[in-house]
């Protein structure tokens, strides 16, 4: 999230969106951009080493990622067309 450097936050409310998360969902490129700096600890980057938990990246071509945990399709969930609203 080194994005949002400079931005005033409360430090409260930080703390509680952070305390709110139970996984945190990200690009590829960003992922790909934060393992080249920080090689070996692209997923305790979030909050900046505030937050532990499961990272998932979407990504389309899981083929040539880095060290990751692939879930089955089935664990994964069902692909198929977005539901009508």
């Amino acid at each position: 999230m080194d994005w949002m450097s400079g931005v005033e936050v409360n430090p409260d409310s930080h703390q509680e969106s952070i305390a709110g998360l139970g996984a945190v969902l990200g690009g590829r490129r960003g992922y790909d951009a934060v393992a080249e700096r920080h090689p070996g600890k692209a997923g305790e980057q979030p909050y900046g080493g505030a937050w532990r938990g499961p990272v998932f990246v979407l990504t389309h071509h899981p083929e040539d990622a880095r060290a990751v945990v692939r879930l089955p399709r089935h664990r994964a969930g069902p692909v198929g067309p977005r539901p009508r609203r």
